[in-house]
């Protein structure tokens, strides 16, 4: 019995040991935390904006808020759902028609979309010979681009290139016809009108032969109205050749590559049959150009705040930052822990 009359209790000394160990551990809990929580607060300055450059070779193109120009040759004009506007000549022509011969000066032949009461036939325009569009300073809701196969992507028959535009408002643009002699067939809700008098036709489809004498003459029209359409394009004969700025772009690549600029460590990703969806800062657009000349190719570039690669964030969750650091994150922790001991040592 103690001096007060309570029974002194006795510990064992691994008592003692635990309870040492715990005070220390207890020391050296606060700096644990306080690092724990530099780590957080250096991640979450981290610039959530990265710099991007990606080239290669597109299977396929969607872009969303397009603003830039586009030059292609086309085969044929269709659209998804039906087509809408209105075709005139901007030159005087000589046309055949349903074994009519005509003259006409500009304006005075109009074939006119979605104004006829034919419904049971798909809108399409076939030419035997490219059309060049001309879409400058085109602003469009939506872009694609896809490449095509008849068979597989490893057969030997020519490859096709569809293009598909979208917009709320009316597109206006030009098309050029360079050769002498031509022939549009040309069917679906569609109307003709030869110097305002509508043209009637035995057959479920209208076939205009063009013929232009003079030397080294064109045949220019005007597209007005198409709002949305789709065009072919046979490669080698034909292209697609677009630039400007963009907002949501998603690629699907047959080859390529990607620099991504988070930091001052740029990242390098092979492309070759992965999706690339990014999207810029709203204030920003991404520049991109594309092309079918020579060889296909995309190029994109510019600053985004959203990107994935084939489904994953190119942007470092908190999870893969720490995984990515975590050879620096444990030696500072281990730098930390021994100079505590160093200077508890020293006191």
């Amino acid at each position: 019995m103690n001096k007060i009359g309570f029974n002194q209790k006795h510990h064992s000394k691994l008592y003692f040991s635990v309870k040492k160990v715990l005070g220390i551990s207890l020391n050296f809990f606060p700096p644990i935390v306080i690092t724990i929580l530099i780590i957080i607060l250096i991640f979450i300055l981290i610039p959530k904006t990265a710099w991007i450059y990606a080239t290669g070779t597109p299977k396929s193109i969607e872009v969303n808020d397009f603003n830039g120009r586009i030059d292609s040759n086309v085969l044929s004009i269709h659209s998804e759902k039906r087509l809408q506007g209105f075709i005139s000549n901007q030159n005087s022509v000589n046309l055949n028609l349903n074994n009519e011969n005509y003259i006409l000066n500009p304006g005075e032949l109009i074939i006119s979309f979605g104004t006829g009461n034919t419904l049971n036939y798909w809108d399409s325009i076939m030419s035997s010979t490219t059309i060049q569009l001309d879409m400058l300073d085109i602003q469009l809701d939506q872009l694609k681009v896809e490449k095509k196969f008849l068979f597989h992507e490893y057969d030997n028959l020519p490859k096709t290139y569809s293009l598909s535009i979208k917009d709320k408002t009316e597109l206006n643009f030009s098309g050029t016809i360079y050769d002498k002699e031509f022939t549009w067939e040309i069917q679906g809700n569609c109307e003709i009108f030869i110097r305002g008098t509508k043209v009637q036709s035995d057959k479920p489809f209208y076939q205009l032969k063009f013929i232009q004498t003079e030397e080294n003459s064109h045949t220019f029209m005007q597209f007005r109205g198409f709002n949305e359409s789709y065009y072919l394009i046979p490669e080698g004969k034909g292209k697609i050749l677009y630039s400007g700025e963009s907002s949501n772009i998603n690629v699907f690549f047959e080859d390529g590559n990607l620099d991504f600029n988070q930091t001052v460590n740029e990242k390098q990703f092979v492309l070759k049959n992965k999706s690339l969806a990014i999207a810029p800062p709203n204030t920003e657009k991404l520049n991109l150009t594309y092309t079918t000349i020579d060889k296909q190719t995309i190029d994109i570039q510019g600053n985004i705040v959203e990107g994935t690669l084939t489904g994953s964030s190119l942007f470092l969750t908190f999870r893969h930052w720490i995984l990515e650091n975590i050879s620096t994150i444990i030696g500072t922790l281990i730098t930390m822990f021994l100079g505590f001991i160093i200077i508890k040592k020293n006191n």
